[in-house]
């Protein structure tokens, strides 16, 4: 193998291993995003339970 070769072929394996390295924090940072919005609307969903007065929602008035 000529020098040329062996150092194009490590070339090629760092790239490979960046790109990996890339892939899997673009992963981890998708999960902590989607996290992060399920919490998000977990918090919102309590916060308009807590904020309605008892008995709401419960009957409608339809009379005029």
């Amino acid at each position: 193998m000529s020098v040329s070769s062996v150092a194009g072929s490590l070339s090629a394996a760092s790239a490979a291993q960046t790109r990996s390295q890339l892939s899997a924090e673009f992963v981890k940072q998708n999960a902590d995003q989607a996290s992060a919005i399920a919490a998000v609307v977990e918090q919102g969903a309590a916060n308009a339970k807590a904020a309605a007065p008892a008995g709401l929602g419960h009957s409608v008035d339809v009379t005029v």
